[in-house]
């Protein structure tokens, strides 16, 4: 396994209520996905509340170690998490509307028309002749 943010198919979610040391109470959840050699295990919230069998789901692992072993844990991604890839996104589109914009100003400088027509000096629309005034 490697820590960082996994996208996976559930295969098993166990949820169950616990009480910490210090009279804390939480939930734990064990957590197998279909790309995973193994078990991972984290806590749980709304959103592992609504987790079952074949769901698609998006991850953060983690390693820790305890007592000379490596265990791995899951948290549920962050609204950053969520953001950041999509706000990555919509800069890189502004980037290229920006670029486009600025190849169009370009263009307009230097009085482009790309039907070839020469609209810059001529009317908008020119006077209809009727064909039977010349007799």
């Amino acid at each position: 396994m490697q820590e960082g943010i996994i996208k996976g198919n559930v295969e098993f979610v166990k949820s169950e209520k616990k009480t910490s040391k210090g009279g804390k109470d939480y939930v734990r959840v064990g957590l197998k996905l279909d790309n995973l050699d193994g078990w991972v295990n984290g806590f749980g919230d709304k959103v592992t509340d609504s987790w079952s069998q074949g769901d698609e789901v998006t991850v953060r692992l983690k390693s820790r170690e305890y007592e000379g072993k490596t265990y791995w844990d899951f948290e549920t991604l962050t609204i950053a998490d969520r953001l950041v890839p999509k706000m990555d996104d919509l800069e890189k589109r502004i980037e290229k509307i920006e670029k486009h914009l600025k190849n169009q100003k370009d263009v307009n400088d230097k009085e482009y028309n790309p039907d070839g027509l020469d609209t810059v000096n001529k009317p908008a629309f020119e006077e209809e002749t009727d064909p039977f005034d010349n007799f």
